[in-house]
């Protein structure tokens, strides 16, 4: 008994290794307008794969749902029975499509590929603006920074809010491709001394060491209010590799400050003295040193 449960945990070990890596969505986050229409990416990663896709919507604070299951053709389940919802099966890809989105449709979306079991790709997070009850808007003044490994970032984050912008709740999120969702890296705590009282502006910086690639990724600024997280269009923060050519030369410049050395190991052999009195023996080795300095003009 005890050998064949060994046996079945070391299957589905093996069956779990192989399938881990079948499912990839690309985009960590998109981010769109209400009205707006998107594609979520999936695809299998072997063509011979064989297995339905399943799509799956989780909002935060919730169970993961099952939106539609994808063998020859889409099964829909009754809540998004709807013309917004669609699929792209094609080849290798199946994608989900939405159309006029909503503000409920904001949340986690997971592909699924299921076989023995469920193998899951890292989710794509779609975050919907342009609530009209939410008079909030956030804006990250730099696109895109390239700094070379150890150096320090500086990321501002402006929040625009006809309500009082110091009340609002201010997250910082990374999004990187190997997460299975954007981690939240950094809470600001709230001061009038970040906010303009007459613009209702509120500029929060965060400072971040970039020393890997584990460092990279896209960074959000966002707003957490009435229940909904408002983001930022995001700042790209990548690594660059400094290159540094060096010139070998055999001799320094004397019309430099530098003082050129010349060294010469010289060898003396032992020999009998001839004389009666007793002298001093020279060392075997001996290192001479000539010093020339520069001229002084």
């Amino acid at each position: 008994m005890i050998t064949l449960m060994w046996i079945t945990v070391t299957l589905l070990g093996k069956i779990d290794s192989v399938q881990i890596n079948h499912i990839n969505q690309p985009n960590p986050m998109i981010i769109a307008d209400v009205g707006d229409s998107v594609t979520l990416n999936c695809y299998r990663l072997q063509a011979k794969t064989s297995g339905a896709i399943v799509w799956y919507k989780q909002k935060i604070g919730h169970e993961p749902r099952v939106i539609v299951t994808v063998q020859s053709e889409p099964s829909y389940e009754d809540e998004f029975k709807s013309p917004r919802f669609s699929i792209e099966n094609k080849g290798t890809s199946c994608h989900l499509k939405i159309a006029h989105l909503e503000a409920s449709d904001e949340a986690m979306y997971y592909c699924g590929l299921l076989q023995f079991f469920t193998t899951f790709g890292n989710g794509t997070f779609l975050s919907v603006k342009g609530d009209e009850e939410v008079k909030v808007s956030v804006n990250q003044s730099s696109v895109m920074i390239s700094v070379p490994a150890g150096a320090s970032v500086t990321l501002q984050c402006s929040v625009l809010s006809e309500s009082r912008a110091a009340d609002l709740q201010v997250l910082w999120f990374r999004a990187a491709p190997s997460q299975s969702h954007p981690q939240i890296i950094y809470t600001h705590h709230n001061s009038s001394l970040q906010c303009e009282s007459s613009t209702h502006t509120c500029v929060y910086n965060l400072s971040k060491n970039i020393f890997s690639l584990n460092d990279t990724g896209t960074y959000y600024c966002a707003v957490v209010v009435s229940g909904k997280i408002i983001f930022g269009n995001g700042t790209r923060v990548q690594l660059v590799t400094l290159k540094h050519d060096f010139m070998a030369d055999p001799t320094l410049d004397q019309d430099s400050d530098i003082v050129e050395v010349n060294y010469a190991a010289l060898n003396f052999n032992e020999r009998t003295v001839k004389r009666g009195r007793v002298t001093k023996q020279q060392p075997k080795d001996i290192i001479y040193s000539h010093v020339r300095h520069p001229s002084v003009t």
